[in-house]
């Protein structure tokens, strides 16, 4: 459901995920990364966006993502982890997962894809930062995975939903990449270019995740690059949030 103060969320009345699961991704072009500019612009952005969601940054955790596999499992100790600065985040990890109420798992993208991961009962969550280099490395059958483990559920039971990534229309690549996800390769006009949504549902599928609990919000960030943040398209320094959050205290 889109809303015109700059935040899409998955909500409820989709069936997407349960009722008790708050997940949003920002649909502006306002800066939520501390490494762009101003901390003050940035907090206040932060402030903005999860009071609309009637969230509490305080209780938001942020990794610094490095475009490698490592999961993090965070609990009320790392509340606040990058709310205020760049360098407080969880080092080296590109994927969170928790089943803390209240805690608010936060990705930074511009073109990588962000997953958001909920079991369909609403007890545990987890977020990934999917660039083909993480997916490469198994980001994401290692987050599904920790899951599985963790919190004492199966694979099955876990929901998907990919927000806003640059799309196979616009994702460039060179011939080196035919040799890496060869399967996932589309050429058009001896120009190459990679489905990296694709390439994450087959990942998902092959973890045990059902077909029909992955949602693909279909959005091309360079494509609508006037609500979304791209690389690509120039913007190499900002970026664009999502979260996920179960609820309660």
């Amino acid at each position: 459901m889109y809303n015109p103060k700059g935040l899409i969320q998955i909500c409820k009345s989709n069936n997407i995920f349960p009722e008790n699961i708050i997940a949003a991704f920002s649909a502006s072009k306002l800066n939520y990364d501390y490494r762009a500019e101003s901390g003050n612009e940035v907090l206040k952005n932060r402030k903005d966006f999860f009071r609309q969601l009637a969230l509490d940054l305080d209780n938001a955790v942020f990794p610094i993502q490095v475009h490698k596999a490592n999961v993090a499992i965070v609990d009320r100790k790392d509340k606040g982890r990058g709310v205020f600065s760049f360098e407080q985040g969880i080092a080296q990890t590109d994927a969170l997962i928790t089943n803390v109420k209240g805690l608010v798992l936060c990705l930074l993208t511009a073109d990588c894809l962000p997953i958001i991961f909920a079991e369909s009962n609403g007890k545990a969550i987890g977020i990934v930062h999917a660039g083909w280099k993480g997916i490469k490395l198994g980001i994401i059958e290692k987050t599904i995975q920790a899951m599985v483990d963790q919190f004492e559920i199966k694979s099955k039971d876990i929901k998907a939903v990919f927000a806003p990534a640059i799309g196979s229309c616009c994702y460039e690549v060179g011939p080196e990449f035919l040799e890496i996800f060869s399967e996932d390769i589309n050429s058009r006009e001896q120009t190459r270019f990679l489905d990296i949504k694709s390439l994450a549902k087959k990942k998902c599928l092959k973890s045990g995740i059902l077909s029909a609990s992955i949602t693909d919000v279909s959005i091309c960030t360079r494509c609508s690059n006037d609500k979304f943040f791209s690389y690509r398209a120039g913007d190499y320094l900002k970026r664009m949030i999502s979260v996920v959050a179960i609820k309660g205290e």
